[in-house]
C-alpha cells in the first residue's frame, strides 16, 4: 500500500508491487514523490477536485488515473502496474566469427538495484537468451557481459524497452 498525505485528504495507491522505485508523478500535483521501501509516500498541498497521478516503476508500465480529492475524505486509486519482461539474446563469438561454448553472459541491474543479474551460457553455436530481463517503456541502459575462459571478458551497452533486443558480442584473446 501506498499512502499520500495530503492536506485534507488522503491519496491511496495499492497494488502488489510497491516499493522504493515506485515513483508517483502528477499532472495537476505541486510535486512529485518517490515511495519508500515500504511504499509510502506524501505529496503536501494538493488542491481537492480532480488530479491525475501517473505512477511509474522500473520493469513496469506506467499507468495513469485521475482521481477526485475531496476534503476531509479518502481517496483510494489501484495503478495496476503490470511488468514489462523482454528477452535478450544473441551470439558470443571470437574475433574470426566463430561462435565461442559455454560463455558465460550477464545482464545485472545497476540502477535500481532491485532484480540483481540474470545470466544464460551459450550453446555450441555460441547462442544465448536472458528471459525475464525488466525493461521499461522509455528504455533505459544495460550492460551485457560476456566470459569464457581463454577470452578477455566484454561488455556491451545494450538499449531495454519494451521490446525483445538482440545483442552479438565479440571476444578477443
Amino acid at each position: 500500500q501506498i499512502t499520500g498525505e495530503i492536506p485534507g485528504a488522503t491519496i491511496e495507491i495499492e497494488h502488489d508491487n510497491a516499493g522504493d522505485q515506485d515513483l508517483i508523478d502528477g499532472t495537476d500535483l505541486p510535486s512529485t514523490a518517490t515511495a519508500d521501501d515500504d511504499g509510502s509516500f506524501s505529496i503536501d498541498e494538493v488542491p481537492t477536485g480532480s488530479v491525475s497521478l501517473t505512477a511509474t516503476k522500473d520493469g513496469f508500465k506506467k499507468n495513469s488515473t485521475t482521481v477526485t480529492v475531496t476534503a476531509n475524505s479518502p481517496t483510494t486509486v489501484d495503478p495496476n502496474l503490470n511488468e514489462i519482461l523482454t528477452t535478450a539474446d544473441g551470439y558470443v563469438t571470437n574475433t574470426d566469427g566463430d561462435g565461442i561454448r559455454d560463455a558465460d553472459v550477464s545482464i545485472t541491474d545497476v540502477d535500481s538495484g532491485i532484480w540483481g543479474t540474470l545470466s544464460d551460457t551459450t550453446n555450441a553455436s555460441g547462442y544465448y537468451e536472458i528471459e525475464h530481463v525488466p525493461g521499461n517503456e522509455g528504455g533505459t541502459t544495460r550492460t551485457i557481459t560476456a566470459d569464457a575462459q581463454n577470452f578477455e571478458q566484454n561488455q556491451e551497452p545494450v538499449r531495454i524497452s519494451k521490446s525483445d533486443v538482440s545483442q552479438d558480442i565479440t571476444l578477443s584473446h
